[in-house]
């Protein structure tokens, strides 16, 4: 899980979280229109609670029943991966740890954080 998980966010932080869509993103969502919106509530939920439903399955972890509750853990880890390439694409940041590191150390903390967020699965 660690492996594939480190793997999509490396490509989706290169082909998805690029300058010029992040500032797009951005700049829509301040100006309050509906483009952030539409792909969190389409696109984005989905995604994180395939992430997070995989990440416990392969742990025997049971998920929550909340959707909102198992989207809400998987923006944990996906936050954080946004959050870099802000952070190195709009802020500029030059810390000099590459991307290839620093993207399977999120995803390293994440699963080592899920057991403390999901009850073991009763079989």
């Amino acid at each position: 899980m660690q492996a594939r998980l480190s793997a999509f966010y490396l490509d989706y932080y290169e082909a998805i979280l690029s300058r010029r869509w992040l500032r797009l993103f951005l700049y829509a969502s301040l100006a309050e229109e509906a483009m952030a919106q539409k792909y969190i509530a389409d696109l984005l939920s989905d995604m994180l609670e395939v992430i997070v439903r995989e990440a416990a399955h392969e742990m025997g972890l049971a998920v929550p029943r909340s959707r909102a509750q198992m989207q809400e853990i998987g923006w944990i880890l996906h936050g954080a991966v946004s959050h870099l390439a802000i952070r190195r694409r709009i802020y500029r940041n030059a810390n000099p740890v590459p991307v290839e590191r620093v993207i399977p150390m999120h995803v390293r903390a994440f699963l080592v954080g899920l057991p403390a967020l999901l009850e073991p699965l009763r079989r």
